[in-house]
């Protein structure tokens, strides 16, 4: 770790507090207005000039030209950028993931910026298309030979589970490869079950691994040569499943290399139930480098106790031929390790540790005290301590993080602190204060995908223009020739339909909604078909004079006529409807339960109807049916005459 300056922590402390104390402040969002209330609503006519503007204004568009699509940008970045001091360091982070040109994208970087210049701790950026098939990375990765390598590497798909990479790896004198190399690495399933990946470098150097998983029984084995420091190595692992929560574990590897000889690892494992809740694990496993060799036996175990939960673990390792400091040690070393965790509240966490060692007669006991309280969703406290002497700085590290704003966020770090926590960290870390202020925002990116088109027809297959279309959120309006366009739509399930409120009163859309499934590079073609609503319309009248037809004044009102589940009564004159009906075939039935009376005749003398009750009809697009008429005569009491008694 570089050499602090004394003065900079406090300069940073006064920096925080008043920063702490100004934030706050920012970006306040103007105090809306207020309601009132108990207002009554009211609607304005537009003149017939307004309306005349307004119909130009919604022309659809010159035939021949597809309007633009109306969505905004959806594919969006979030960047985070963190500003802070860290051992009289100043310290820059930045990060960004979303979606980039239709594919996944996350970057971060760690600047440290000092006396000397600007230091880049670490840098990595990742895009993936799994759409387009082509993934590209860059700064620190992750190699199967070397494992932490700088360079760039680029990835194409051949199939569902098979990406290879082309990588080019530059020299790294501490860690990685020495030489740059150019690279080659895929995965492939040679069956359902086994899965053979390898890497290789021009150098000589190569990765080869093989799986097999099955339902009880998982296997892997490697092989690697880094022509470097860690020479030759290769290793085996398998776990098999007897039965109940009984398992297998064995492990063993070995390495070779001219600098540090030969090296060699084998460990075995088993896992028992004691109980449905607490399990069992032996383990044996026994190391030797060079000439010397130690056997290490443990035993673990976890016991649930009400909110509590105990772990101990007892380990037992036998020395032989080890080399210390110059010495020779040989004899034995135990150790019992033993973890106690309790969450009182979901809010509030603690893990308590004991290590105890005993080798030569000699005992040694390490206690430490790890809690975490989150009093609210902004504050989160995390602390890693001596016990009981939770003072002992040499232990001591605290850490606190605040959300000032959803977007705004303040951290502070004391212990042994680094610029950054990864595994591919290498630099040493060192006591001390670490401040950090970051902020979050949004950036809208190109959203570079599918395409989906059609037309909006009638009955006659005729395009209907301006209807507006929309594929969830994003809409576009169809042309003279009907047609619509969405261009650069986001993978993913979408609903595809018809905005029922563009679609004007005489019409109704006979296609439902669609789901699709967007996908890049894809076109995908949807259609829909509008229908005409049509009327069916007829009178109910008395033929007085027997004529066959409706005469003048021979309508009779408040008859009761059904169209399946519609229902009206004719008017004065005699005359009903039946309107906006899609087309079909329908039965018009006059409801003789509900007969109407004859007002005018004094006797209250009713009617009988003559013509069929129930009247089948075809409704066909755009052509109304006219002239369903139901007759009815006066239904006259007889007369009779009698002779009075004298």
């Amino acid at each position: 770790m570089r050499k602090a300056n004394d003065n900079l922590p406090g300069f940073a402390l006064v920096l925080v507090i008043v920063m702490v104390l100004l934030v706050p402040a920012w970006g306040l969002a103007d105090p809306s207005s207020e309601t009132d209330e108990g207002l009554e609503t009211f609607i304005i006519e537009k003149s017939p000039e307004e309306l005349e503007e307004q119909a130009k204004l919604l022309a659809p568009a010159p035939s021949g030209a597809l309007p633009p699509s109306v969505w905004q940008k959806q594919d969006r970045l979030r960047l985070t950028t963190g500003l802070g001091w860290m051992e009289g360091e100043m310290v820059q982070e930045f990060s960004a993931t979303g979606r980039v040109l239709g594919g996944d994208t996350n970057f971060s970087s760690i600047l440290s910026l000092t006396n000397q210049g600007t230091v880049l701790e670490y840098s990595h950026l990742g895009w993936v298309d799994e759409d387009g098939g082509h993934s590209i990375e860059a700064g620190d990765l992750h190699s199967d030979i070397w494992g932490r390598v700088h360079g760039v590497r680029y990835g194409w798909k051949l199939a569902e589970n098979r990406w290879p990479h082309l990588g080019l790896y530059l020299a790294n004198g501490r860690v990685g490869n020495r030489r740059s190399v150019l690279t080659y690495s895929d995965g492939a399933d040679l069956t359902a079950r086994l899965r053979l990946v390898g890497e290789v470098a021009t150098d000589g150097a190569y990765y080869a691994g093989l799986g097999y998983q099955g339902e009880n029984l998982n296997l892997y084995s490697y092989s690697r040569d880094t022509r470097g420091r860690s020479g030759h190595n290769y290793g085996f692992f398998g776990s098999y499943h007897l039965f109940d929560e009984v398992f297998l574990h064995y492990g063993c590897g070995e390495r070779r290399s001219q600098e540090q000889g030969r090296e060699s690892s084998e460990r075995w494992a088993v896992r028992l139930p004691l109980t449905p809740k607490i399990p069992l694990v032996l383990e044996r496993a026994e190391n030797t480098y060079q000439d010397s060799r130690h056997t290490t036996h443990s035993v673990m175990t976890t016991l649930p106790i009400a909110d509590l939960r105990l772990l101990l673990r007892y380990q037992d390792t036998s020395w032989e031929g080890h080399k210390f400091a110059g010495k020779l040690i040989t004899g034995d070393y135990q150790s019992v390790v033993s973890s106690l965790n309790y969450s009182p509240d979901p809010r509030l966490y603690f893990n308590y540790q004991v290590d105890v060692q005993s080798q030569h007669g000699g005992r040694v006991s390490h206690q430490r005290l790890l809690s975490s309280y989150r009093p609210s969703s902004r504050l989160s406290l995390n602390a890693y301590t001596g016990f009981p002497d939770i003072a002992d700085d040499s232990l001591l590290r605290l850490q606190l993080r605040y959300k000032l704003k959803p977007d705004l966020s303040f951290s502070v770090d004391y212990g042994d602190v680094a610029p950054y926590q990864s595994r591919a960290d290498d630099r040493e870390a060192g006591r001390g204060f670490k401040f950090m202020f970051s902020k979050t925002f949004d950036v809208a990116t190109p959203a570079v995908g599918a395409i989906v088109l059609g037309r909006v027809i009638d009955q006659t297959g005729h395009g209907v223009p301006g209807i507006t279309v929309k594929v969830d959120n994003y809409a576009a309006v169809t042309n003279e020739e009907g047609q619509y366009r969405f261009e650069g739509l986001p993978s993913g399930s979408s609903q595809v339909r018809v905005d029922e409120d563009s679609v004007p009163t005489f019409y109704k859309v006979q296609t439902p909604p669609l789901t699709i499934q967007i996908a890049r590079k894809k076109t995908i073609q949807v259609n829909f078909r509008l229908v005409p609503l049509s009327t069916i319309t007829g009178r109910v009248y008395c033929d007085a004079n027997s004529n066959g037809t409706y005469d003048e004044g021979e309508g009779v009102e408040g008859a009761v006529i059904h169209v399946d589940t519609r229902v009206t009564a004719s008017n004065h004159d005699g005359i009903y409807g039946f309107y906006n009906l899609l087309p079909g075939r329908y039965t018009v039935e006059f409801d003789t339960e509900r007969m109407p009376r004859d007002n005018e005749n004094a006797n209250g003398d009713g009617y009988e109807l003559t013509s069929p009750q129930r009247v089948p009809v075809q409704l066909d697009p755009d052509k109304p049916v006219l002239g369903v008429d139901f007759t009815l005569v006066q239904n006259q009491r007889p007369t009779i005459f009698q002779d009075l008694p004298e």
